[in-house]
């Protein structure tokens, strides 16, 4: 049991060493591209809530606005900023083109 617990600890080390190893990637110009994505999104949706329920307020509007920022703030933009390693699979997952020189 120790032996099984210490060559999963090995391979985990080996594994953590790696990925620090990645050379650290520029995220700005992919959060920035992923920002305005959301922000896209997020105004369409609120447009469309606000034509089908008529009775929503402009601070309904907002607070829901607010809401969803945070959502996609915490659920993209902060994972990709904490792992910039990591920017390669996001393009891939949000079909973003790699930025040019």
């Amino acid at each position: 049991m120790d032996a099984a617990i210490r060559d999963r600890d090995s391979r985990r080390g080996a594994a953590e060493a790696e990925a620090s190893s990645i050379m650290v990637t520029d995220t700005t110009a992919l959060a920035a591209e992923m920002r305005y994505r959301s922000a896209v999104v997020i105004s369409a949706e609120l447009r469309r809530l606000a034509g089908r329920a008529r009775g929503l307020s402009e601070t309904d509007l907002d607070i829901l606005e607010t809401a969803l920022t945070d959502l996609a703030e915490r659920l993209i933009l902060a994972p990709l900023r904490a792992c910039p390693y990591r920017a390669d699979q996001f393009r891939r997952l949000f079909d973003v083109a790699e930025a040019g020189p």
